[in-house]
C-alpha cells in the first residue's frame, strides 16, 4: 500500500509517461482515478475555477480516489509573476487543497521551473 500521503509531482518532457504513471499508480493501489485537466477546472467566471478545484478534491476524497491534475503548471504558477488577482487566488486555492488533502495526489507538468516555490515544497518529486 502507498505509505506516503504527500503529493507527488510527475515532471518531464511531453510524452514521457507522466499521466500514464498516475494511471498505473491508481491501478496498483486499487483506487479510482480522478483526472482533471485545464478544461475541466478553468472558468471564465470569477470564483468558479477555485470552486471547481475544491470540487475535484472533494470528489476524490469522497471516492477514496487518486487525484491527477494534468498540466498542473496552468494552476500553480509562481504568484510573484501573477498579473491578475485571480491567478494568485487560483494558486492559493490549489495549495490549500493540496495541504488539506489526505488522499493520493499527483500533479503532472513539463514546466516545473515556472511553479510557485510553495508548491514545490509540498511535493515529493
Amino acid at each position: 500500500m502507498w505509505a506516503s500521503k504527500r503529493p507527488f509531482a510527475a515532471t518531464g518532457p511531453p510524452g514521457t509517461g507522466k499521466s500514464a504513471y498516475a494511471r498505473h499508480l491508481a491501478e496498483l493501489l486499487g483506487m479510482p482515478l480522478h483526472v482533471k485537466r485545464t478544461s475541466d477546472l478553468l472558468s471564465k467566471w470569477v470564483g468558479d475555477t477555485e470552486r471547481n478545484v475544491a470540487r475535484a478534491f472533494d470528489a476524490a476524497r469522497h471516492d477514496g480516489g487518486l487525484l491527477l491534475i494534468d498540466e498542473a503548471d496552468s494552476f500553480l504558477l509562481d504568484r510573484r509573476s501573477a498579473r491578475q488577482n485571480w491567478e494568485a487566488s487560483l494558486t492559493n486555492e490549489l495549495l490549500t487543497q493540496i495541504e488539506a488533502f489526505d488522499g493520493v495526489f499527483v500533479a503532472s507538468t513539463n514546466l516545473i521551473n515556472g511553479l510557485d516555490p510553495a508548491a514545490l515544497r509540498r511535493f515529493d518529486l
